[in-house]
């Protein structure tokens, strides 16, 4: 990440730029297309029915410079290239009782049409 991305946390700051995500802006990396990317798929978000929009109305910070949980590597979001979308409404198997190695059983509560607008 860090060859791809930039190598420090001042780096992945001058990289960063506002993306409009419904009500919040979130500064997300420039680097290899990625707000460019959330821009669309924000754009295609908005467009889904009222129920579905809880799940992405609100996002976890893009950046934050850190270790995964638990570990040594830096996590994707150091570089501001991941985001979580509602984190009150995922399913994130520490908080299920898992650890390196026993993984709960994964249970998507995400509607589909995010997935596929993600995808795209």
């Amino acid at each position: 990440m860090r060859a791809i991305y930039n190598r420090s946390a001042s780096d992945v700051r001058a990289a960063l730029v506002p993306v409009r995500w419904f009500k919040q802006t979130p500064q997300v990396t420039r680097r290899h297309g990625a707000a460019s990317a959330l821009r669309r798929i924000a754009a295609d978000l908005k467009k889904l029915p009222d129920p579905d929009t809880r799940f992405v109305q609100r996002m976890g910070r893009p950046f934050n410079w850190r270790n995964i949980a638990g570990t040594y590597p830096l996590s994707v979001r150091s570089f501001a290239a991941a985001v979580d979308i509602n984190p009150g409404l995922k399913n994130y198997w520490r908080w299920r009782g898992g650890s390196p190695g026993d993984v709960p059983h994964y249970e998507n509560r995400v509607p589909e049409n995010i997935i596929r607008a993600f995808k795209r």
